[in-house]
């Protein structure tokens, strides 16, 4: 013990106590130690236990390697975006939101900054609030500051892939935020279906009053628009299957001036190069083989407006042949390998989209120059086929579901 000096005035404060429940052990001889609170309290603050619940029903690399391979077989080829954010994409990830071109981060933190005591007035006392696909939590902590000066009782789950950037992230907030006493900080460790499987199979869940799914950084906007639908809709099912209420605190960039849009996702940024070329290499330890030579590979972005989305993809140099589980896939100098969007939704394109699934937006918070927003919204507690597709005037899949106003 680094500090043995404590251990004699606690003993005597524990004997002294025992003496005032006949010797007997029960919670009722915590009334009599508030120094043996005090100093539990600041060990579980400075020694934070982890708090993470794996929740991961399959394994990730299997997974994601089957994504890869059928991704690789496809006439349009693509890999799973999951590639990255592995621990080492976490990080650099983390540096290119730090970059001072990468305005998302920037403009997301001045709306946190200045609105967050108005969106956690809008959180439910005795609620869950689920992250999803938290990556460092550095934003997190400006909306559970907010909520711990509210003084409502709130159980907060980072959802993440990664375990390693779950610690990291939670460690962090734990000294940032120092002693809680209202909000209560959790991992979920996992993807965005394990955390709908989990919701839905937590019993403890019931005893919420109801659930807000926090999801910030634009993740929303970097999966395919039915995929993001889809998720949206299924949250909400599994929530009103088991009676609880639950609402979304999502964000969204709206941004359309292009020489700002590229600029963020310029082939010649360094954090971006990094965090990207990373991916190949995640492929590859996946793979367990060396599949994507780096020196045979590059990347490239196109800002489609009909979209209204940033393309990224991979694209060899030169041709070239790849070679999984023995078998050859010849890829032309040029062709494109997909692997993640990222959304480009101005406010009407935004609730056009949400809409069509049954969301009603309730809130809008705006940085000073509105092109980012934070939008906070519920579903209709109606039964929803998200799966009985059809095509609404802008060409998108919306579910044919009457919308509720909740305002």
């Amino acid at each position: 013990m680094k500090a043995p000096e404590y251990l004699a005035p606690l003993r005597e404060e524990l004997a002294a106590a025992l003496k005032q429940t006949d010797n007997a052990w029960s919670f009722d001889i915590f009334k009599h130690t508030p120094k043996l609170e005090s100093f539990t309290k600041e060990c579980l603050r400075v020694f934070t236990p982890s708090g993470i619940i794996e929740i991961m029903r399959e394994k990730r690399s299997e997974d994601l390697e089957t994504q890869i391979i059928q991704g690789l077989q496809f006439d349009s080829l693509q890999l799973p975006q999951d590639l990255l954010w592995d621990d080492a994409g976490q990080i650099l990830f983390d540096d290119l939101c730090n970059s001072s071109v990468y305005y998302l981060t920037r403009k997301e933190k001045e709306i946190l900054h200045k609105y967050s005591s108005d969106m956690v007035a809008t959180i439910p006392e005795g609620s869950a609030l689920i992250e999803l696909g938290c990556g460092s939590l550095r934003k997190s902590g400006i909306i559970l500051s907010a909520l711990e000066k509210s003084k409502k009782a709130v159980t907060y789950y980072a959802l993440d892939v990664s375990q390693e950037s779950l610690q990291n992230g939670l460690a962090h907030l734990h000294k940032g935020l120092g002693p809680l006493d209202h909000v209560e900080l959790r991992g979920l460790w996992g993807t965005y279906e394990d955390g709908i499987a989990w919701v839905a199979d937590q019993g403890p869940m019931n005893a919420y009053t109801s659930i807000t799914f926090l999801w910030m950084g634009n993740s929303m906007t970097n999966m395919h628009l039915a995929q993001t639908q889809s998720l949206l809709s299924r949250m909400s099912d599994t929530c009103a299957s088991s009676g609880i209420r639950c609402q979304f605190l999502v964000s969204a960039d709206g941004c359309t001036a292009e020489d700002t849009v590229m600029a963020a996702y310029s082939t010649e940024s360094q954090p971006f190069r990094d965090f990207m070329l990373n991916g190949l290499q995640s492929a590859n330890r996946i793979l367990g083989q060396d599949v994507f030579c780096s020196s045979n590979w590059t990347f490239g972005t196109v800002f489609d407006r009909t979209r209204h989305e940033v393309q990224m993809f991979y694209t060899p140099t030169h041709d070239v042949s790849i070679y999984i589980n023995s078998e050859r896939r010849k890829i032309s100098k040029g062709e494109k390998v997909a692997v993640v969007t990222s959304g480009k939704w101005p406010e009407p394109y935004f609730r056009s989209i949400v809409e069509g699934i049954g969301l009603q937006v309730l809130d809008l918070w705006t940085d000073s120059d509105q092109v980012y927003s934070s939008f906070r919204q519920r579903i209709s507690q109606k039964e929803q086929r998200w799966w009985d597709l059809s095509s609404n005037e802008y060409g998108h899949v919306f579910p044919d579901i009457e919308s509720i106003c909740l305002c």
